[in-house]
């Protein structure tokens, strides 16, 4: 009952050693516990990123100020290509959430960045017995899927489902389970469209329901 990696993407680098510079600037954000001490707030700073067995090292000249582990309360919350920045949000080593803008250099390293940093993201696959939302026991007739969003085993009821994730770079409708469906429900409550995944609920008879979700071919 391991696990299996999805995906060996790694991040891309600017030089030998590894190591990749870009602007880094801290924002307030809701929920956020403190402050960064090594970054002063709402101005850019000049740091040093190496990804290292799954963690994203921080460095400030030759000192490691922080250390971001993707599979730790980790998203991309938000892209602007026209300045060649994208959001993070993060929990850090010390507990605390943090949300950096990082600015790259050019358009093309934004892009492979961003590109890459979403394939990393992607999570890690749960080979369990039974389902982890019902409990019911996987065979020949109740056989076992996983949800592209967290990464469990759920049976077909239990992910019934199909949504894009751009943050995951699926921009095909894949599978969902009911606990990830809500939370891309609420989501895209007060929100604009443009800036959510579209997605589609199946029915147990294999049709689509627009009820709550919006109305799409599934896959």
């Amino acid at each position: 009952m391991g696990n299996s990696i999805q995906s060996k993407a790694k991040l891309p680098s600017q030089n030998p050693t590894g190591m990749s510079t870009f602007d880094v600037m801290e924002i307030n954000s809701k929920g956020q516990s403190s402050l960064s001490e090594h970054l002063p707030s709402l101005k850019w700073c000049e740091v040093h990123f190496l990804y290292h067995k799954g963690l994203l090292l921080v460095f400030d000249n030759d000192s490691e100020i922080e250390s971001i582990d993707f599979y730790n309360k980790f998203e991309v919350v938000s892209e602007q290509l026209e300045k060649c920045i994208f959001t993070i949000k993060f929990q850090s080593a010390k507990g605390f959430i943090r949300m950096w803008k990082i600015r790259c250099k050019t358009l093309q390293e934004f892009k492979m960045w961003k590109k890459s940093l979403k394939n990393v993201l992607k999570m890690r696959w749960t080979n369990m017995k039974t389902c982890e939302i019902c409990h019911k026991v996987f065979g020949v007739m109740n056989r076992r899927h996983h949800c592209r969003k967290c990464g469990k085993s759920v049976c077909a009821k239990c992910s019934p489902i199909r949504s894009t994730l751009p943050e995951l770079t699926y921009k095909e409708l894949v599978r969902v389970c009911l606990m990830c469906g809500d939370e891309l429900s609420d989501k895209r409550k007060g929100t604009s469209e443009a800036n959510t995944p579209n997605f589609t609920l199946i029915s147990s008879k294999g049709k689509s329901c627009s009820q709550r979700y919006i109305s799409l071919d599934t896959v």
